[in-house]
């Protein structure tokens, strides 16, 4: 998808923050004000991963199946032995996915941005994929 066309990207955000909003609000027992994060988050990994779908939808991405796999864990066996109630512990899961493609969705955005950025000149400054030492 191309980014410069933003019409379809926060349409699709701004679906998901509404409806993770709404599920919050009414299927969970945790209030207004996790709804209202839960949407927030979810709105932001629905907006990224619309941006840049040609990195999420690339076929044979072994980082986006890591992402998944390592997420998916995480919420799902690594908050079902904490003492909460079913209905928290489910929240709780489902908040994790949010952060988790929110946070890689901004990570890819990042990149991106870094990547594009013109040369100021400064053969100092380290590329992206270069390290530094000291």
């Amino acid at each position: 998808m191309n980014p410069s066309n933003g019409s379809r990207p926060r349409l699709v955000g701004t679906v998901a923050a509404l409806l993770a909003g709404t599920v919050g609000l009414v299927a969970f027992p945790t209030g207004p004000l996790f709804a209202l994060v839960f949407g927030l988050v979810t709105g932001v990994a629905g907006w990224t991963m619309a941006r840049r779908w040609d990195v999420w939808g690339a076929s044979g991405n072994r980082w986006s199946g890591a992402l998944a796999g390592l997420v998916t864990a995480t919420a799902f066996l690594g908050v079902q032995g904490l003492p909460l109630a079913l209905g928290h512990r489910l929240a709780l899961s489902l908040l994790l996915i949010s952060v988790g493609y929110a946070s890689a969705g901004l990570a890819v955005e990042f990149a991106v941005d870094v990547e594009n950025r013109p040369s100021d000149g400064d053969e100092s400054r380290p590329t992206p994929g270069s390290h530094v030492s000291e």
